[in-house]
């Protein structure tokens, strides 16, 4: 339960600095890159809770970010999914 919040949460500020970025430039990241950048505290929403790389999907003027949950695999029912 612990690493679900928490990937939960993480996923919601990543979220809220895409939405930033968004207001900024007018467009979203092509990659979570451009907004981790050097960051070290950043750096970590690279992975989840579980040490599974977080997918970010940008499609036209939304986008998602989604955790593979604790399973580790893509569009299984434990996902945690963040949409704009």
């Amino acid at each position: 339960y612990f690493k679900q919040r928490n990937t939960l949460n993480e996923l919601q500020e990543v979220a809220n600095v895409l939405e930033h970025y968004k207001g900024e430039k007018n467009t979203y990241p092509s990659s979570l890159n451009d907004i981790i950048g050097n960051n070290p505290i950043k750096r970590e929403w690279k992975n989840d809770s579980w040490d599974n790389s977080i997918v970010y999907q940008k499609t036209g003027k939304s986008f998602q970010i989604i955790s593979k949950g604790a399973d580790g695999i893509l569009d299984t029912a434990d996902d945690i999914v963040v949409k704009n």
